[in-house]
Order: structure tokens, then sequence, then C-alpha cells
């Protein structure tokens, strides 16, 4: 049975990571037919694979070394041939707190974490059960 696309996660959720270390960010996208996932920062659509990022194929975002200027907003999209796609923003935060290089690294500033981090903690959201008709 063909259904839209579905992103299950957390409305407004965040991703903590470190900097100078590697972070993932899931999006757990599905339908019927599966549906064409892609990552955007901004404007720009991420690459598949460069010196700086890596999506998976189950749709997982792996930054390879955070650094200041990869924090804030990241929107996981998801589109088949059924219904409208639909999307999901992950506010990337760093716990390490640190000075700015330069005035263009401030603005980056508002995703520092500080005080105690816990990463052992993590979801597993599962899809929605399947209405049959």
């Amino acid at each position: 049975m063909e259904g839209s696309s579905y992103i299950i996660a957390e409305p407004n959720s965040t991703v903590i990571g470190l900097l100078g270390q590697s972070v993932e960010i899931r999006c757990l996208a599905g339908g019927n037919p599966k549906p064409f996932v892609t990552w955007w920062r901004g404007d720009q659509i991420l690459p598949m694979k460069d010196e700086r990022y890596e999506i998976s194929r189950d749709h997982l975002l792996l930054i390879k070394k955070l650094e200041l200027f990869d924090l804030g907003l990241y929107v996981c999209q998801a589109y088949n041939s059924v219904g409208k796609p639909v999307s999901v923003t992950v506010t990337l935060k760093a716990r390490v707190a640190t000075r700015p290089q330069n005035e263009d690294d401030e603005k980056y500033l508002q995703y520092i974490v500080t005080g105690d981090y816990d990463n052992s903690t993590q979801t597993t959201l599962r899809p929605p059960p399947s209405t049959q008709t």
C-alpha cells in the first residue's frame, strides 16, 4: 500500500556534539515508495560525501570533525511521489565553550552548551503503525 513520506522526530530537536570530534544527526524517514531524503544547511543541500560530511544509506548525517561554524540548524527533507515533502529541523550545538576565531564565528556562540552533558542517553523512535483500510 502506498503512503506519503514521513519523518519520525521530536519537533525542534537538538543534537549536542563535542568540538573537534565527529557527530551524527539521524533522520528516521520512511514511506511507500521509499522517499528521497536530503539534508540541508540554510539554502544549501549537503553533499552525500565530501571532506566534511557523509550521508549514509539510512539518512544519517555524519559531520567528521565538528567545528564552531558547523553549529546551527540542519533540515532533513523526505519526499516520494505520494503527498507533499516533509521535513524536520535539528539544532546542532556543542558542549565546549570556546572563543571565536573571528567576527564571523560570533554568531555561532548561541549554540554552545554549558554544564554537564551525558551522551549515553539516546531514544530510538519507531515508525507509526500502518493503518489498513
